[in-house]
């Protein structure tokens, strides 16, 4: 009894820890990921993503990856007829005293910014934005299906805290996908989130939080 006691803490306890990284985060990181403070944190996971393209066609990346007890494979399309991610509006954030969140917004204005292109999966009704980070790594941020949203973690939080986290680099919190693991890349890990229910607005969005 003691032994089975101990072997589910061993399991469970790493667990606990890797589902605690929003307590590293300042309140612009929480803002920048979940869209709220460290009061109303939604469940999450810290998960690593792998990325391919189709071979016939360079415009129809793939996305795997394991959240919630389940795999998840997002084969993406560009999506026609919305704006290029490229084009959309921008904002930074930074801190201010004076306002009443205590953060100022404020537009980009330089219109040559690249954040990437818009994709959609409709059987699995995700739309996503894919784009680079400096270092070349793919970033994923968009909505899966009515109840999920993956975003990207901030860059100190990924030196900080994943990186240093062996429990994250598992072999078991990889997707389990059928094509030949050396046709996928890796990528930064994501944080992948259930979305907050809404009672009204949801059959305006476009697959959106």
């Amino acid at each position: 009894m003691i032994r089975a006691l101990v072997l589910l803490c061993m399991v469970v306890l790493p667990l606990v820890r890797c589902h605690k990284i929003h307590e590293h985060m300042t309140r612009e990181e929480m803002l920048s990921v979940f869209h709220t403070g460290h009061e109303s944190v939604p469940a999450y996971e810290i998960v690593p993503v792998l990325h391919s393209v189709h071979k016939r066609s360079t415009r129809e990346p793939e996305i795997h990856l394991k959240a919630f007890g389940k795999d998840i494979s997002l084969s993406l399309k560009p999506t026609e007829g919305l704006l290029r991610g490229n084009h959309l509006p921008m904002w930074t954030v930074t801190k201010n005293a004076s306002q009443p969140d205590g953060l100022r917004y404020e537009k980009v204005t330089n219109a040559d910014v690249d954040i990437g292109d818009i994709y959609q999966d409709t059987t699995n009704m995700a739309s996503i934005l894919l784009h680079r980070d400096t270092n070349g790594k793919v970033l994923v941020d968009g909505n899966i299906g009515s109840e999920l949203v993956i975003r990207p973690l901030p860059d100190r939080i990924l030196h900080e805290v994943v990186g240093k986290n062996s429990n994250l680099h598992r072999e078991e919190l990889l997707p389990n996908v059928t094509r030949s693991k050396r046709n996928l890349k890796h990528t930064n890990h994501h944080v992948v989130y259930k979305k907050v229910n809404r009672s009204i607005g949801d059959e305006y969005s476009d697959y959106s939080e």
